[in-house]
C-alpha cells in the first residue's frame, strides 16, 4: 500500500485536515492511506518519506523545502465547491451584492475565483477580511457566503448561505493516481463517484477527465476485442499502449518463480522482429516465442510529420481458429456448400468431361448455367464449383426458384425493408443475395421464373445492385451467380417464355450434366456408393436390369431404387417389367447397352429423315431390328417418350413423325456417332 504524506503550516484547522485525509483515502481506498503533517511541529532535521506529497497551498512549499528529498512527487491540494452550494447560490437573484467570509483575505478571494470558475457571474462578489470586522465598508451587505465558518460571518448579515467546506478537486485526485501509478478500475470508479457526488458534472476539468475516460474504455475495449496483439509506440519506439493479447504474448515473460507473466519490455528499440519491418515494409512474418505471426505496422502522423506507429500482430493459430469459428458460424446458418467434385462419384469419360469443364469454370468469377435433366446432381456441381473457387470460404446459398410463387420469391432474393406490406418483419429482411456478398447464390430451376423475375434478376446481374422492397436506395453486392435448369432456354427463348438478354447473361459459360442414360458406366459405381457393403447382394441379372434401364429419373432414381433394394434385398418390379419386353444378348454385348440403344434411334432418326417427312415408329423399330436390337413396342414407346421429354427428338402425328433436335444431335456428336 502507497503512502500519501498531506503537509500543513501548523494544526491550526484539524477539522480540514481529517476532512482532506478521508476524501482521498475514500478515493484510493486498499491501495493507499494518508498521513498528515504539521510543519510548525517537526524538528529541523525531520524528512517526510512518502509516494506522494500534497501541500495545502502554494505557500507551504518554501517552509516544506527542508523536509524532503523528493519534489517531482509534490502536488498542490486544489478544492472544489459541491454542486448542492451552487445550486443555492444560483438561486439567489442577480445582481445581488454578496460578501464571500473566510478565515483569511487570501481564503476568501480564492472563494471568489473559485466560484467565477464554476460560472456564477451573476452576483456581486466581495471578499472579507476579518482584520477588518470593524470596518463600515461591510455594513451595505445583507447576504453572505461562507465555506463552513458561519461563526466569522458580521452580525449585521441577514442570509447565510453556508455551501461547507470545499471539496478535493478531481484534478488533484487526479494527479496523485498518475503519481502512484494507480491506473486502476477500482480507484477510476471510486473517483467517478465522488465526482458524481460532488460536482456538477457539467463543467469543470472533472468533466474533461470523465469524456476521456470514456473515451479511453472504448478505446481499450476495440482493441482488446480485435483478436491482433496491438501495440502503439512513439517516434522512437517507447511503448505508449498495447492491449491485453500483446501484453500476454509479446511484451510479457514468464518467470519460474512466479504464476503470473510479468511485463519485461517498455520500449521495442531493440525487438528482432521490429528490425525484419524496416522503415518501408508494412508487413513481415517471422516467430516470436516459438508462435508463427503476421506483423504490421502503420505510421501514425499529423501530415508528413510522424509521431508514432500502430503495429498489429496477428497469431497463425487465431487466425485459423477465426476461420474455423466463421466457417462454424456458416454452416450453423445453412450458408455452406457440402460437397467437393470428390464426392461425384462416376466412371464415365462423359461425366469426367463434365467435371473438367466444372473445374475450369470454378477457377473463374464468371456466371455458370448448369443444365441437365432433373436427378442429374446440377447443384452437386454447384456445390462443387462454389468449394473449388477463390470464393470457397464465403457464403453458399441455395434457392430453388420453383418451389415459391413471384411475390415470395422476390422478398427472399431481394429483401425487403420495416413495414414495405402487411406481415413484414419489424426490422426488415436482410435478402438471399446479400446474404451471399462475397460468396455464391445458386438460383436452381432459373428457368421456370415469371418474366417480371427475370428482368429484376437482369438488372442484378448488369449493374450488381439490388433494391430492397420497399426500399429507396440501391445496395452492392458481390456474389457470383450460379443458375441451374432441366429446360432448354434456347428453345423457351423462340417460344418467348425466357428473355433472350437474361439468358446471354447467364450462359457465360455452360456446364452440361449428362442424363444417367448417357452414362451407364457410372450406374454401378453410383449403386456401390449407395448401397456399400449391401451392393454384394445384387446378382449378375440384377446389375443386368440397372444397366438397361434408362433411368427417366436419373441418379435420384438411382438412389431410391438403392434404398429399395436396401430394404427388400431385391429390386423393384418395375425395373423387372421394363427388362422383360425387350429381347437381348449377354449383358457384355455393348450393342445392347441402353446408351447405345440411344445413340441407335439417334442416328436411324437423323438418317431416315427428310425435308418432306420425319421417321415413324414402325420404320424405327425395323432399323433397329436391321441392326440386331430387338424392343418390345412398349419399351419402345417408353424410351421415345423419355427421349422426346429430354428434349433430344420431337415426335409429331401423321407423316411429320419423328425428328431429331439440335440437342439430340449434339447429343449424338458428343459420343462420336457423327461423321466427321
Amino acid at each position: 500500500m502507497k503512502k500519501i504524506a498531506v503537509i500543513y503550516e501548523q494544526r491550526d484547522n484539524i477539522g480540514l485536515a481529517r476532512f482532506v485525509a478521508s476524501t482521498i483515502e475514500d478515493v484510493f481506498r486498499d491501495y493507499a492511506f494518508v498521513e498528515n503533517y504539521f510543519l510548525n511541529e517537526l524538528p529541523d532535521n525531520f524528512k517526510i518519506t512518502a509516494d506522494a506529497h500534497v501541500l495545502k497551498d502554494s505557500s507551504v512549499i518554501t517552509p516544506a523545502r527542508n523536509h524532503l528529498n523528493n519534489f517531482d512527487t509534490l502536488v498542490i491540494l486544489q478544492r472544489d465547491i459541491n454542486s448542492n452550494a451552487i445550486k443555492a447560490l444560483k438561486e439567489l437573484p442577480a445582481g445581488t451584492d454578496v460578501l464571500v467570509v473566510n478565515d483569511t483575505y487570501k481564503s476568501s478571494v480564492e472563494i471568489i475565483y473559485a466560484l467565477y470558475g464554476l460560472k456564477i457571474s451573476h452576483l456581486n462578489l466581495f471578499p472579507y477580511n476579518p482584520d477588518e470586522v470593524h470596518q463600515s465598508i461591510y455594513h451595505g451587505f445583507s447576504v453572505a457566503v461562507t465555506p463552513g465558518e458561519a461563526h466569522l460571518v458580521p452580525p449585521f448579515i441577514e442570509k447565510t448561505v453556508d455551501i461547507g467546506p470545499r471539496e478535493v478537486s478531481s484534478m488533484t485526485l487526479i494527479k496523485l493516481m498518475d503519481i502512484l501509478s494507480l491506473d486502476i478500475d477500482r480507484i477510476h470508479r471510486n473517483l467517478i463517484r465522488h465526482i458524481k457526488k460532488y460536482f456538477d458534472t457539467s463543467i469543470g476539468f472533472h468533466d474533461v477527465y470523465l469524456n476521456n475516460y470514456l473515451k479511453s474504455k472504448v478505446f481499450n475495449k476495440m482493441l482488446n476485442s480485435s483478436g491482433s496483439a496491438t501495440i502503439i509506440v512513439d517516434d522512437q519506439f517507447e511503448i505508449i499502449f498495447a492491449n491485453e493479447k500483446a501484453e500476454i504474448e509479446i511484451l510479457s515473460s514468464q518467470d519460474s518463480g512466479t504464476s503470473e507473466p510479468e511485463r519485461n519490455r517498455t520500449s521495442l528499440k531493440d525487438a528482432e522482429w521490429l528490425s525484419l519491418l524496416g522503415d518501408n515494409s508494412k508487413e513481415v512474418t517471422t516467430e516470436i516465442n516459438g508462435e508463427k505471426y503476421y506483423i504490421e505496422k502503420e505510421p501514425i502522423a499529423v501530415m508528413d510529420e510522424i509521431l508514432g506507429y500502430y503495429i498489429s500482430l496477428q497469431n497463425e493459430r487465431s487466425i485459423r481458429d477465426i476461420e474455423q469459428t466463421a466457417r462454424k458460424k456458416l454452416d450453423n446458418r445453412g450458408l455452406r456448400a457440402k460437397y467437393h467434385f470428390s464426392d461425384i462419384v462416376h466412371g464415365s469419360e462423359v461425366m469426367a468431361e463434365c467435371i473438367s469443364t466444372a473445374k475450369t469454370a470454378a477457377r473463374t468469377d464468371h456466371t455458370v448455367l448448369i443444365t441437365g435433366e432433373s436427378g442429374t446432381g446440377k447443384e452437386l456441381i454447384a456445390q462443387s464449383i462454389h468449394n473449388y473457387s477463390q470464393r470457397s470460404d464465403a457464403p453458399f446459398v441455395a434457392i430453388n426458384c420453383a418451389a415459391l410463387p413471384e411475390t415470395l420469391l422476390e422478398s427472399e432474393l431481394f429483401g425487403y425493408e420495416s413495414g414495405a406490406f402487411t406481415g413484414a418483419r419489424k426490422n426488415g429482411k436482410t435478402g438471399l443475395f446479400e446474404q451471399a456478398t462475397g460468396g455464391t447464390i445458386f438460383l436452381d430451376e432459373i428457368g421456370d421464373i415469371s418474366f417480371q423475375m427475370q428482368l429484376s434478376l437482369l438488372r442484378v446481374l448488369q449493374e450488381k445492385q439490388i433494391m430492397r422492397i420497399g426500399g429507396d436506395s440501391m445496395i452492392s453486392v458481390d456474389a457470383r451467380v450460379i443458375a441451374a435448369t432441366n429446360k432448354n432456354l434456347i428453345e423457351e427463348v423462340k417460344r418467348g417464355n425466357f428473355r433472350e438478354d437474361l439468358f446471354y447473361r447467364l450462359n457465360v459459360i455452360t456446364v452440361n450434366v449428362p442424363a444417367l442414360a448417357e452414362r451407364s458406366d457410372d450406374i454401378l459405381p453410383l449403386m456401390l456408393h449407395f448401397l456399400g457393403d449391401s451392393y454384394r447382394g445384387l446378382s449378375p441379372y440384377d446389375k443386368d436390369l440397372l444397366k438397361r434401364h434408362p433411368w427417366p429419373g436419373n441418379v435420384r432414381e438411382l438412389e431410391s431404387v438403392a434404398t429399395y433394394f436396401e430394404t427388400f434385398k431385391s429390386l423393384p418390379e418395375y425395373l423387372k417389367s421394363y427388362g422383360s419386353g425387350m429381347e437381348y444378348a449377354p449383358s457384355d454385348a455393348p450393342a445392347f447397352d441402353p446408351e447405345n440403344i440411344k445413340r441407335q434411334i439417334l442416328d436411324i432418326i437423323l438418317s431416315g429423315t427428310q425435308i418432306s417427312h420425319g421417321l415413324g415408329r414402325s420404320a424405327l423399330s425395323e432399323n433397329l431390328k436391321e441392326r440386331g436390337i430387338r424392343i418390345g413396342d412398349k419399351n419402345l414407346r417408353s424410351i421415345l417418350k423419355q427421349m422426346s421429354e429430354n428434349g433430344l427428338i420431337t415426335i409429331e402425328k401423321g407423316r411429320i413423325g419423328m425428328r431429331i433436335t439440335s440437342k439430340g444431335y449434339q447429343t449424338l456428336k458428343i459420343l462420336s456417332y457423327m461423321p466427321k
